[in-house]
């Protein structure tokens, strides 16, 4: 190798502690950026994919009558509606095994265009949350009894599925067997059409102004009331605020941690080897070559940090994550690569900012009088 990448290696393995001190500053800097930088990632993606990929519908209809095809098709007729839907909404209790959750049971089209499935509604049995798996300890095929308190009744089916959704966990049902079960279990299903449990789901078309379209659903006969799901979804990002505020304070602080923790070691290095450099450069080796080794042993020092960083980083946003996740709100952390990318960017972006007053500093070097201090 090179004589000058040598010589940045030796001034690495010449104080061992200061050199390992400084590695863990960097994987601490790189915990707390990941940690509060996954944290706002993961709320942005599953806020995205809740109102883009999951609840797709522009808005919720509610009647002051008995749902019927006459009220789908008087707001499939609104100018800007792409499609719309009846959709079932119970109070139900899942029971497993001599467990029981309570939560919200939807029944839905088969192919639905108002939600998103993944896995697709199947046409018998119940697509349940993900966190019901482990509550209930429930698996794929186990029958489950569901109580439908409204209607006074219980009725049986077999789990098909489990659904991965953020920011709820629910039961799903093809409407139609949700029709058939409740009949065959004893209760009155015409009851489903009841304005208390079914309400109109739309979605507008793409080049459609949504508030002019609000407008025009309100004014649909016997229409009670109209949710827009743009209103939703501000809401939940207003209540976000103080969480970004205090995840972007946590980045500034881990950014500042480690340009402190860097620049104070690089300046003690600096002053206890000023001889030494002074020599270097009595001896030939331009300024920029003595600047070079600085700038090698902090860049390899700061590199040593970051895969330990980043594991330790992503282990502390899981944490994070996990202490705001609930069985009705199961966050999962999701981090893009970008974030990766960008913390490890800022590391070595903090570190070159550290370096300018060393480089400085060693430029300001007065190798005349090192040289005569030496020779007295």
């Amino acid at each position: 190798a090179p004589v000058r990448w040598l010589m940045s290696l030796r001034g690495i393995g010449r104080n061992k502690k200061r050199s390992a001190s400084m590695v863990v500053g960097v994987v601490l800097s790189m915990v707390l950026i990941l940690a509060s930088w996954g944290m706002m990632d993961t709320m942005l993606v599953s806020i995205d994919r809740q109102f883009n990929e999951v609840a797709i519908e522009d808005t919720t209809i509610a009647f002051a009558v008995p749902i019927t095809e006459i009220e789908i098709s008087e707001v499939e007729a609104v100018a800007g509606v792409s499609a719309a839907e009846p959709v079932i909404g119970l109070q139900a209790a899942i029971q497993h095994d001599g467990k029981s959750y309570t939560t919200l049971l939807e029944g839905y089209q088969v192919n639905t265009r108002v939600h998103g499935f993944d896995p697709p509604l199947p046409q018998s049995g119940v697509l349940l949350g993900q966190a019901t798996e482990d509550l209930l300890d429930v698996s794929v095929g186990d029958e489950v009894s569901i109580r439908l308190s409204a209607l006074e009744v219980d009725i049986t089916t077999e789990v098909a599925g489990f659904v991965d959704e953020p920011l709820a966990t629910m039961a799903y049902l093809d409407a139609d067997e949700l029709r058939d079960a409740t009949t065959a279990a004893g209760g009155d299903a015409s009851g489903l059409s009841s304005p208390a449990f079914t309400t109109v789901k739309a979605v507008f078309d793409d080049d459609a102004d949504g508030g002019a379209t609000i407008n025009r659903l309100r004014d649909v006969t016997n229409v009670a009331a109209v949710v827009d799901a743009t209103e939703i979804r501000a809401l939940i990002e207003s209540f976000q605020v103080l969480f970004y505020v205090f995840v972007g304070m946590m980045l500034l602080f881990g950014g500042a941690m480690a340009f402190a923790l860097i620049f104070n070691i690089i300046s003690v290095n600096v002053s206890e080897r000023s001889s030494e450099f002074a020599s270097m450069r009595a001896n030939g080796l331009s300024h920029r070559r003595v600047a070079g080794l600085i700038v090698g042993e902090t860049f390899l020092l700061t590199a040593m940090g970051i895969v330990p960083g980043l594991i330790a980083g992503y282990a502390a946003a899981v944490a994070f994550m996990s202490s705001f996740s609930t069985d009705q709100f199961p966050i999962g952390v999701t981090m893009r690569w970008f974030v990766f990318a960008g913390a490890i960017a800022a590391m070595f972006v903090v570190a070159g900012l550290s370096l300018i007053p060393a480089v400085r500093a060693v430029k300001r070097i007065d190798v005349s009088q090192v040289v005569r201090e030496r020779s007295a």
